[in-house]
């Protein structure tokens, strides 16, 4: 047997509830919450990728797999994500702006060329 029941109850700025139903033996509630309220409860920084954080230029070779290894030597957050682009598909990882700040003013990073995406050209390499 279902029975649904609609209310709206607002409860100070918090979760309101939308609407309660049981079926099966079992009650349901459906509750909403306001973005800016989601948003201030979010612990979570926005992370980036590398090839971001380095304004759409591809880092040079070696730079991901260092800032990974020491990312997670120093219990920092790390995420994936899957892209695809006419230039790369396949698994990135991402990090808070802040940790890349801090990696990349490191004085035992030497800065080497980064490559503009768009300007590699197949004619130019040695073989």
């Amino acid at each position: 047997m279902n029975t649904k029941e609609t209310q709206q109850v607002m409860e100070s700025n918090k979760k309101r509830l939308v609407t309660t139903w049981i079926e099966n033996g079992y009650v349901y509630e459906l509750f909403s919450q306001s973005v800016t309220a989601i948003n201030a409860s979010t612990n979570n920084p926005e992370l980036i990728t590398v090839f971001d954080y380095l304004g759409g230029k591809t880092p040079p070779v070696g730079i991901g797999k260092r800032i990974y290894d020491y990312a997670k030597q120093h219990n920092e957050q790390i995420e994936s994500k899957h892209i695809e682009s006419k230039s790369y598909s396949g698994l990135v990882m991402m990090y808070t702006p802040e940790f890349l700040n801090r990696w990349f003013s490191q004085e035992n990073y030497k800065t080497t060329e980064i490559v503009e995406s768009s300007s590699v050209d197949d004619d130019n390499l040695p073989f």
